[in-house]
């Protein structure tokens, strides 16, 4: 395989939440639980080396700090790719063994990794104070009980910890907020979704005597399509309005502040009976439809993915039947960014070793990269490599 060897500036931001209760559906359409990814994580020792919330062995990067960028679990895949042969020999240092992940382990691992990076990038409290006081929330909402205002306490508001219910309180939020700046002949309060990270670090920070773990999960993503038509959603999401592919790579930090800034629109086109009726367990599975599938199954470029494939020289192994390899692509067998990890971990040390023997780098992935390996190995079923 031939690598590329791009600069990689890495800046660790810390990051201040709780462990969560996560869980996503996978590439697979299974589903990955936080709260077994960070079993699994202490299980397979990768604690020894590496630290999650100040908690390990500090050799290794920290996985519950965030680098620069999008963190998606592509990015993910690519640098546990990129940084194996470093891994493989550290644990064989300390003679810790080297597991065999299954699909499933992967997707938990990835909701664990996702999980403690949720509100990504984190907000500054200073900063959301300062916010919290310049858009007038204070003159509704107070921050304790000895404070006064029509609008919960702050220190009450539990969407501080479960992004979904954050999303669907702040769309729920629309018609009292609405009726209270058209009362004062006032403008719609508009966010940036740093904007909004920063007022979560401050109700968060508000919240410091009694913490909440950040909890979330998905729903069916069928029910969320339904919901999606039935709430109205699709009225205006479609043809150059849909979201097909356009949430690939946001969080909902940014999906929650999109919804708020476009509320007065979406009201229009949906009505205030259909918006007010949006509950907690719909908002989950519209998200889910709209946003996880996107975001935990990215879609991958299969003609990128191909490219990457013979300049690697991936297919001078895989596509070889003279070498003892797997032979790639396998018609019929769907790929994923998750499933692509207990691949590494199973076939990676044999294909070390031969690239090794060649004189070859180890692959170096880029941001995409896995996602269009995937698309490409799990193109037409039938379809020759060279219409791939």
């Amino acid at each position: 395989m031939q690598a590329r060897h791009p600069t990689k500036k890495r800046c660790w931001a810390s990051i201040a939440a709780l462990i969560p209760l996560l869980t996503v559906l996978s590439s697979a359409q299974s589903v990955g639980d936080a709260s077994r990814g960070s079993a699994l994580f202490t299980k397979l020792k990768c604690v020894a080396c590496h630290t999650v919330r100040g908690q390990g062995g500090g050799t290794a990067p920290d996985l519950g700090q965030r680098t620069g960028g999008s963190y998606t679990p592509s990015l993910m895949a690519a640098r546990m790719w990129d940084h194996a042969p470093e891994m493989w020999s550290a644990m064989k240092e300390q003679g810790v063994p080297r597991p065999e992940l299954t699909e499933q382990d992967a997707a938990d691992l990835f909701a664990y990794f996702y999980a403690a990076r949720y509100f990504d990038p984190r907000g500054d409290v200073a900063r959301g104070r300062a916010l919290f006081a310049s858009k007038k929330c204070t003159q509704c909402h107070a921050t304790d009980a000895s404070g006064s205002g029509p609008g919960n306490l702050v220190s009450a508001w539990r969407s501080a910890s479960d992004p979904v219910v954050l999303v669907q309180q702040m769309w729920r939020h629309f018609p009292q907020m609405q009726t209270a700046l058209a009362g004062k002949k006032a403008a719609w309060v508009q966010l940036t979704a740093p904007q909004l990270a920063d007022l979560l670090a401050y109700v968060q920070d508000t919240q410091k005597a009694a913490p909440k773990p950040l909890q979330f999960s998905t729903a069916s993503s069928a029910a969320g399509q339904q919901l999606f038509e039935s709430k109205g959603c699709a009225v205006c999401h479609q043809k150059g309005m849909a979201l097909n592919r356009k949430l690939v790579d946001r969080n909902l930090t940014e999906v929650a502040a999109a919804m708020w800034n476009h509320a007065p629109r979406m009201q229009t086109a949906t009505g205030a009976a259909a918006q007010r009726d949006i509950n907690e367990q719909e908002m989950r599975q519209i998200l889910t439809y709209v946003w996880a599938s996107q975001f935990f199954e990215p879609p991958g470029d299969g003609s990128n993915g191909r490219r990457i494939f013979v300049s690697y020289n991936c297919a001078a192994c895989h596509e070889n039947a003279l070498v003892p390899s797997p032979k790639l692509p396998a018609y019929g067998k769907r790929y994923s960014v998750v499933s692509m990890i207990p691949v590494l971990w199973k076939h990676g040390p044999v294909m070390l070793q031969r690239i090794e023997q060649k004189n070859l780098p180890w692959p170096h992935f880029q941001k995409n990269d896995i996602a269009d390996l995937a698309a490409y190995l799990s193109g037409p079923a039938g379809a020759p490599a060279a219409q791939r």
